[in-house]
Parts: structure tokens; sequence; C-alpha cells
């Protein structure tokens, strides 16, 4: 029998429990669909992704089919699976389950119900990962006035909208508002006894805004103390120390630490991969966080080898449109230079390295990633987007001329269908000045 908070082992268990709930009675199947919806969030909270995952899309599935899709438990069902959907970095999913199940928990029972601030703090955290910044924020400040009257200001889950408010509001640089946030949000889950990862993600959060701000020693100080305990308390890896630790390495190789910095991103992109795979955002972060190190360090085989591990999964992943962009560009800056170069030393004619292969098979992906740039309402979101985008098929354009002129007709079919790279361009610049 699982009990919430047990210390068995959910994951040895889970045979036990992958079962038809439907070949049940009725009233007993409702039951089952319960103790296994509770189940896969005890596996979420225990880094257990994907194996949340299954479980909670075989519970809504059963929910569907026996109470219909707009049933409370149907909703909860839904609801679940989105937050397991965005650890896992699936926001596009996530974001469409959630918009689901606030339209339908607003209609039922309107915006001034927990229910239904519990759905708008959720989907104000995807948006915000999905690069819409200003309507996250938007959409968490009309959710935290609803949390105060329904809970009260301390309690955990108005303290969970503030912090997800304060980390939009991090994003759009206002790091007063922010960190007036953390303060109380960490203030608040070290008084009341609460769940042991919240303290921990607020005191992370907080750590980062005080090193935005200049306050590097206590930054760094509050940080270890996060990993510290995490180390202790969910070992070397668990999502949550993975990202702990990927934020230590960016503090220290922003102040210059750079072999203590690539150390550590090297263990957090070893253990990520092994724990989560390569198309995780932790490791995702992390990996460009060592690309990043490695160039400083300028260890040009070394950062080869981790570009072209890296171009491999890129297609794979799910991040804001920017973010894909900028890492495409970096790497093909990276493995362009590197291959010139190769070729100049050996005194060969150039020859198509293997990677363009690679990367042509991404294409499609980024011209989905260029999509969803577009549909980005905000000028101060979209425009960035599009910056990265253009610095990619500047890359891309160079690449080509050198290695594979041929290749450049297949790219632009593969990314959006335009004739040629003037009308891309063109278009580019039209979007970029629209202003």
């Amino acid at each position: 029998m699982l009990v919430a908070g047990a210390t068995a082992d959910v994951a040895s268990s889970w045979g036990q429990y992958e079962l038809n709930p439907l070949a049940r009675a009725p009233d007993d199947s409702v039951e089952v669909l319960d103790l296994l919806r509770h189940m896969g969030a005890t596996l979420r909270a225990r880094g257990k992704w994907a194996m949340a995952r299954s479980l909670h899309t075989q519970v809504l599935s059963a929910c569907t089919r026996l109470q219909g899709s707009t049933h409370v438990t149907t909703l909860e069902a839904e609801f679940e699976l989105a937050e397991t959907l965005f650890q896992l970095g699936d926001f596009t999913q996530a974001r469409s389950l959630q918009e689901h199940v606030l339209g339908c928990r607003i209609s039922a029972v309107g915006l001034d119900h927990a229910d239904a601030v519990a759905a708008m703090t959720a989907l104000g955290s995807t948006l915000l990962y999905q690069g819409h910044r200003a309507q996250a924020v938007e959409l968490l400040e009309r959710a935290l006035p609803l949390a105060r009257k329904l809970h009260g200001a301390e309690a955990s889950a108005t303290l969970g909208v503030e912090d997800g408010l304060a980390a939009a509001l991090w994003n759009l640089s206002r790091l007063p508002e922010a960190r007036a946030l953390q303060e109380h949000v960490v203030q608040a889950r070290r008084k009341d006894g609460g769940d042991l990862r919240d303290v921990l993600a607020a005191q992370g959060n907080l750590a980062a805004t005080l090193w935005a701000q200049g306050e590097l020693a206590k930054a760094r100080e509050l940080q270890q103390e996060v990993i510290a305990t995490r180390l202790a308390v969910f070992g070397a890896g668990h999502p949550d120390t993975l990202s702990a630790q990927n934020n230590l390495a960016w503090m220290m190789r922003s102040a210059g630490d750079l072999a203590a910095a690539r150390a550590l991103s090297e263990r957090i992109v070893a253990e990520g991969r092994a724990q989560l795979g390569p198309a995780h955002p932790i490791s995702f972060a992390a990996e460009g966080l060592l690309l990043l190190t490695l160039q400083d360090l300028d260890d040009q085989p070394a950062l080869h080898r981790a570009a072209l591990e890296d171009i491999d999964v890129l297609p794979t992943i799910s991040a804001s449109a920017g973010r894909v962009f900028a890492r495409y560009a970096m790497l093909l800056r990276i493995l362009d230079g590197q291959s010139a170069s190769a070729s100049a030393e050996a005194g060969t004619a150039a020859s198509i390295p293997t990677w363009i292969s690679q990367l042509l098979i991404g294409l499609p992906a980024i011209g989905q990633a260029f999509r969803d740039a577009l549909e980005l309402q905000e000028d101060s979101e979209r425009q960035p987007a599009m910056a990265d985008f253009k610095a990619f098929h500047s890359a891309w354009a160079n690449i080509c001329a050198r290695w594979a002129p041929d290749h450049l007709p297949q790219a632009l079919a593969a990314l959006h269908g335009l004739e040629s790279w003037a009308a891309l361009m063109a278009r580019l610049d039209g979007l970029q000045g629209s202003g």
C-alpha cells in the first residue's frame, strides 16, 4: 500500500500499479484512479518524470472515458499530467492542457476559486518558459490578489504564485520587485515548516537575484547551502540538485572561476544525460553553459566534441524559440570555424563535414521554433527571438557558401518554404522594424 510521504521505493513498486482501472467496477475504478494520480504526483516529486508521465497519461485517458472531459476528476488528472509535462520540458503540450483546464474551471466555478487560481499559476509558469514573459506577468499579477484573498498572504498556494511572479519579473529585469517577493517567500517558507523542496527552490531563486544585483558572496553562499541540502536529501542525480548545481556553475563562470565552472558543468552534463536524457531542459541548460565555459578556456578539442554531441539532440529540445536559435548559431560558428581550420591546416580541398547532414535533420524543428517566435505578441519578446534567428541564418549562409551551396534551397524549403535568401532577410527586417 502506498502512503503519501512514505519512504517506500516508489519506482520499484511501479509494476504493481501499472494496471487497467477500467477492468474494475466503476466505483473501484474511481478509487484506483485517485490512487494512481497521487502516485504519479509522488513520482514527479522524486524526479521520476518519465514514469509519472506514463502513469498520468493512463489516468487521464481512463478519467475521460469514465467521467467525461470536463468532470472535476478529469480536470485534476489533466492538471497533474500538465505539471509533469512541464517538468519534462514539453511546454507546448503542457500549455494546451493547462489552457483547457483553466477554461473549464472558470466556466464551472469562476475566477474566485482555488482551482482556478492554481490553473492560472501553472499556466503563468509555462508561458514564462515559452518566452511569453509579459503575458506571464499579466496572468500571475491577476492570480496573486485572488490567492491572497482565498488562502491568506502566507499560505503555501499564495507563496507559489508569488514565486512564479517573481521569476517572470526577474526575466523582465525588474529585479527589485522580484527580490521583494522572493524575500517574503523565503521567510514565509522557512517559518511555516512546509515542503523542503519549496523552501530550497525559493532560496535558489533569491540567490540568482542577489547575484544579478551584484551581491556575489551572499548569493554564492546561499546557493551552496541549497546544493548541500539537496545533495543530502535528494541525492546527486535528482533534477532539483542538478538545477541548483548548474546555477552555481553559472555563478562560477561569471566570477571568472573557469576551471571550477568547467569541472562542475561536466559533472552536471554527465548526470543530466544519464538521469534525465540529453534533451531535457536541465541538460540543455548545462550543455550550453559548458560550451560557453570551454570557449572561455579556448579548449578547442573539447569544444568541438561538445558541439557535435549537442547538435545531435538539439532538434528534440523543447525550449523558447530564442534559446533554440541562439544555441544553433553558437554551434554553427564553433563547428564551421573548426572544420575550416582543419581543412586549411591539412592543405586539402574542402569536403562537406558530416555534421551538416545532422543539421539538416534538425531544420524542421528550427522552422517550428521560427513559427513559434512569430506568435510572440510583445515586441520585447519577439525582437530578441528574431535577432537570434537572424544570427542563426547568417551562420548557416556562411556554412552553405563554404561547404555546400546546393543545400541552401533545401534549407529554406525545410524552414518555411521561402524561395530565396533575400526574401527571408526582407521578411525578418520587416518583422524587426514593425515595433
